[in-house]
């Protein structure tokens, strides 16, 4: 079953998810002594998901990213990783690879904004990477 941010959020009553301006680069944040997600409301859908996602992370475990400057870059990009990996399950990517190879579509057809995309093939595992070169050559091979 695909990841569905909202879905995870609705089995989660006690967290508060909030849209709201948020200052320029900021996508989100979780508000731990608050039990809160604030979402910046000028993402589109696939940004508000990711953003969503990211900030569920911490959610789960109770990290408090606020302010965020404190956070070391490596646990952010951890929390990257994750996101993105839930957003991105391989066999939706090995049929958008089907498809397109053009990033911008390939993060349309995936639901997702462009950095999630770029953090989930830059962290493709070694079986991952096998099995879609696998796929893609099966594909090539079926063309007339």
């Amino acid at each position: 079953m695909a990841w569905d941010p909202g879905e995870a959020l609705r089995r989660q009553p006690d967290l508060t998810y909030v849209r709201h301006n948020l200052p320029p680069g900021e996508k989100g944040r979780y508000f731990r002594s608050l039990h809160a997600i604030v979402v910046d409301s000028g993402l589109d859908q696939a940004g508000r998901r990711c953003a969503l996602t990211h900030e569920l992370i911490h959610a789960e475990t109770r990290d408090d990213c606020i302010p965020s400057h404190w956070l070391t870059d490596k646990y952010e990009h951890d929390i990257d990783r994750q996101a993105a990996a839930r957003l991105i399950s391989l066999s939706a990517l090995i049929s958008a690879l089907l498809w397109t190879h053009d990033p911008d579509e390939l993060a349309e057809e995936l639901h997702v904004d462009a950095a999630t995309l770029h953090v989930r093939l830059a962290h493709l595992s070694r079986a991952e990477r096998a099995a879609i070169a696998a796929r893609l050559t099966e594909a090539f091979n079926q063309l007339p």
